[in-house]
């Protein structure tokens, strides 16, 4: 079952199922989040190819359908009683206006990120080489570790200090991007002004190629180069949708194109799989994930749970065996 296909909202409107529960939110843009408190627009409310609203909390890592953001919204005990109540729920919308979807073209929010690099320590280094990352290559993958950043948005600036355990990832394409991460922040895991056509690591592509594999973060895509010889990029987001013309170009210059998305296998509904299994049928992509029964949702997960030797192994073996030409 795909995401947002039947748990169920019927044939109403989803916008108007938005609009209604939660108000008037932006739609494809960076928002504060409606369900928690957020100083930092961190809060995602998207369509996907299938017509559906679906929704990305980049702090949380949180994401679902409409179904699951109503239910989180108003706290209701299960999908099926936030279901239960959308059957039930006579929508209309206080603007009509509001209630027709114009044009869904992004809009995100602007905003300079600055930021003071310091030197690698221990702690960082034990961090990275838990999940798979050679610490002496994230230079080469663009990540460094940080003692400040500031936000400027041409409003207000903001300056931000951090002990330990918060790294930039860097992207350049006419000027630098950053994306800020916090791995142990409860309040701001993300703060990013990449802009959502950006991929991570494309540039550090080689020109061609046997293979090429899309994963759903940067830290997996480190995990993989860091333990094979395979290239590897990833989308800003998991639940983004990739251009007809950027997987045209992947195909053109690698022949097997892999999509290496989570086994969400301890959650009510496996969002990574279904996210993966909805890009591969779409662009005829080569699907694999960590198999069932490690209970390790992600590679650099995997790694952590089972080493070095063994990931290299499973890496292999997936994508030899998965190639098709």
């Amino acid at each position: 079952m795909l995401i947002g296909k039947p748990l169920t909202t019927g044939n109403k409107d989803e916008l108007k199922l938005l609009f209604y529960f939660l108000g008037e939110l932006p739609v494809n843009q960076l928002i504060n989040s409606p369900l928690r408190e957020d100083n930092h627009p961190s809060f995602y409310i998207y369509y996907n190819p299938d017509g559906k609203i679906y929704y990305k909390d980049f702090a949380s890592g949180e994401y679902g359908d409409i179904v699951s953001l109503i239910q989180s919204f108003l706290q209701l005990p299960t999908l099926a009683d936030a279901s239960e109540l959308i059957s039930k729920t006579d929508v209309k919308c206080k603007s009509n206006i509001a209630c027709h979807r114009i044009n869904c073209t992004p809009k995100e929010k602007e905003y300079e990120i600055k930021i003071r690099i310091r030197d690698l320590n221990l702690e960082d280094i034990e961090y990275w080489e838990t999940y798979g990352v050679d610490h002496k290559r994230l230079t080469e993958f663009g990540v460094y570790p940080i003692s400040h950043y500031y936000l400027i948005d041409g409003e207000y600036n903001q300056l931000f200090s951090t002990k330990n355990y918060c790294y930039a990832y860097t992207e350049y394409y006419s000027k630098f991007y950053y994306k800020i991460y916090r791995p142990y922040s409860k309040s701001a895991k993300w703060t990013s002004n990449i802009p959502f056509s950006i991929w991570d690591l494309y540039n550090y592509l080689p020109i061609s190629g046997d293979v090429v594999i899309i994963t759903k973060s940067r830290k997996d895509s480190m995990c993989i180069m860091s333990n094979s010889s395979y290239p590897s990029v990833n989308m800003q987001s998991e639940t983004g949708n990739p251009s007809k013309e950027k997987i045209n170009d992947l195909k053109k210059r690698f022949k097997n194109v892999f999509i290496w998305y989570d086994n969400d296998f301890n959650k009510s509904h496996n969002w990574g799989r279904m996210y993966a299994t909805e890009i591969a049928k779409t662009h005829d992509l080569i699907q694999v994930e960590i198999p069932d029964g490690f209970e390790s949702k992600d590679i650099s997960d995997f790694h952590r749970d089972f080493g070095k030797t063994v990931t290299k192994e499973l890496i292999k073996e997936l994508i030899e065996n998965g190639k098709q030409v």
